[in-house]
């Protein structure tokens, strides 16, 4: 929809206008009551709808105020125009003088003001159409989440009879659904005895955001483990299949970098034992992890 605009002149603002007093001397000033003879005509200039302002303002139309032997000359001057009034100074109520002098000020306010030329006429109203912006037509689309992520990890493996050291790099490709992959080494000592294991896995992981840095993520990996362990007699190897379910949380404290805890249930086809050494066909797996994303 094009939004159409009706352009129309603003309304004028009320002519402004100053009351000078500042040529009175002060045998003058005590004589007229000039302090009240000024709020006077103050009050009467904008109840005629003058904007009523100090001299040093810059007005539109000043009335100043001088004083001879035997009258009160108002004069108004403007841009396009000057204009003069006598009050003649009889011995009167200061009342009725004050009157006169107010009603005389606002006629002659208004003499000038009626002299002011005509302003140019304005245009007519007109319609005026604002096209739209072309993308305010296309629906917004939602920023994408990065789609691939590197990381390293340190954590632990319990066992029976002791805790293996965990040390590992991961990936993982795709947004909400992606393919993940990890390679992790453990180091576990036993009496007499060394081993060392080192297991691929690779499957896929679904990740949801509850918040904009925070990240939740399961997934199902299948992968090798490959045992090796060097005691008193001679090093050997083993080959088997294990898999594991991880269950992640990551905190995107920076745009690109966030830190995960993970916790990972496992199981292989086979249980491990050495004199000293021994670890089950179950396990649970806790890591931390630094990523990146892009």
């Amino acid at each position: 929809m094009i939004p159409i605009i009706l352009a129309a002149p603003a309304f004028a603002a009320p002519p402004s206008a100053a009351f000078d007093l500042s040529a009175l001397d002060a045998k003058d000033w005590a004589r007229l009551d000039a302090l009240n003879l000024e709020k006077h005509v103050v009050l009467r200039l904008m109840q005629e709808g003058f904007a009523v302002v100090t001299p040093s303002a810059s007005p539109e139309l000043l009335l100043r105020v001088t004083v001879t032997p035997h009258a009160l000359e108002l004069e108004g001057s403007a841009a396009w125009k000057t204009a003069r009034r006598e009050v003649e100074l009889r011995e009167e109520p200061l009342a009725e003088l004050h009157l006169e002098i107010a009603q005389k000020t606002v006629s002659l306010a208004r003499a000038v003001l009626d002299a002011r030329p005509a302003p140019a006429a304005r245009p007519s109203p007109e319609l005026v159409v604002v096209a739209p912006p072309p993308n305010l037509t296309e629906p917004l689309r939602p920023a994408q989440a990065p789609r691939y992520l590197l990381g390293v990890h340190a954590g632990v493996l319990p066992r029976s009879g002791g805790t293996d050291l965990a040390l590992g790099a991961r990936a993982r490709i795709g947004r909400a659904l992606g393919f993940r992959g990890a390679v992790t080494l453990y180091v576990s000592r036993g009496t007499d005895i060394t081993v060392l294991e080192v297991r691929a896995l690779a499957g896929i992981g679904y990740r949801f955001r509850p918040h904009e840095r925070i990240d939740l993520e399961a997934g199902a990996l299948i992968g090798g483990r490959f045992h090796t362990w060097f005691d008193a007699t001679q090093p050997g190897l083993k080959v088997d299949f294990t898999a594991g379910l991880p269950l992640s949380i990551t905190w995107w404290p920076h745009r690109s970098a966030g830190f995960t805890l993970e916790v990972t249930p496992g199981a292989t086809t086979q249980a491990l034992e050495h004199p000293g050494w021994a670890r089950g066909p179950w396990s649970i797996e806790a890591v931390v992890a630094l990523q990146v994303r892009w």
